[in-house]
């Protein structure tokens, strides 16, 4: 039986977006009146799905989520990288005919998905993509 489709993530599959999540989530916290972390603080919190927790009980954490997602989609990407393997996966199963399909829990639109595989030359790999929106 032949693979006909592959279904990947964008964030922290394909592309390494840490740095600018790290950056957005600090400008976040600033929104909020709330003091920035450290790197170092930010990476076990983040390794532990525990970022919730920086939210204090007096603001939404949908609120705070939705506002950090704005604030994602307009911060710049040249800082993400792409993920060692990455592309030469993309493109092996184009090699063997299997579309690929990139997915995102954010609710971005689909062009600025579109924008940053672009940006890194993955874009071409692509059949479709679907985003939260």
């Amino acid at each position: 039986m032949r693979i006909k489709l592959a279904i990947f993530d964008l964030d922290q599959t394909l592309i390494d977006t840490l740095h600018r999540f790290y950056r957005v989530f600090n400008k976040t916290l600033r929104k909020y009146g709330l003091p920035e972390i450290e790197w170092n603080f930010f990476i076990e919190k983040y390794k532990k799905d525990d970022l919730d927790s920086l939210v204090p009980p007096q603001f939404s954490i949908d609120e705070f989520w939705d506002t950090f997602l704005r604030i994602y989609d307009e911060e710049s990407f040249e800082d993400d990288m792409i993920i060692k393997g990455a592309k030469d996966c993309l493109s092996f199963l184009n090699e063997m005919g299997v579309k690929v399909i990139v997915v995102t829990g954010r609710k971005s639109p689909k062009e600025k998905v579109w924008e940053n595989l672009r940006y890194h030359g993955l874009d071409s790999y692509v059949s479709e993509v679907y985003t939260a929106e």
